[in-house]
């Protein structure tokens, strides 16, 4: 899916912006399917790769990770920062809430639908990316920085 590519390149250059080297070994390829970030998490512990934050391609996935480790008794945000994407309704209301990245839902639509229009129209529609913004919540503030 291009827009999973495009938040994995965000990452790449977030990283490359703060002088953290980027490790294949932290990367899991986790499809959208319930099941698979509580995979990725348990297999980085079994396999004892050190990681302090996730970056999930969605806020489902996040949940789930927070899940995870909760049950490997780690704590989130002290123990490893947990983001998500999408700010679905839920990201608010689970334990943590979850830091997310907001995507303007109303502006994609839209931009969706002109797309179709032009499509329907004979012509090419141009790729548009929409901003997106980052909701801080308590999955990623640390207990020490937050008090």
């Amino acid at each position: 899916m291009p827009e999973v590519a495009h938040r994995f390149e965000g990452y790449r250059r977030a990283l490359s912006r703060s002088d953290v080297a980027a490790t294949d070994e932290l990367v899991r390829r986790t499809p959208f399917v319930e099941g698979s970030a509580r995979h990725a998490v348990n297999e980085m512990i079994e396999k004892k790769i050190a990681f302090d934050a996730i970056f999930a391609s969605s806020d489902m996935l996040a949940m789930e990770a927070i899940s995870a480790m909760r049950d490997k008794g780690l704590d989130v945000p002290n123990d490893v920062a947990v983001v998500g994407y999408d700010d679905v309704v839920l990201a608010r209301y689970c334990h943590p809430a979850l830091t997310t990245i907001r995507q303007p839902v109303a502006s994609g639509a839209e931009a969706l639908v002109d797309a179709l229009l032009e499509i329907v129209e004979g012509k090419r529609p141009k790729p548009r990316i929409l901003p997106a913004e980052l909701i801080m919540r308590e999955s990623s503030v640390r207990y020490e920085a937050a008090h």
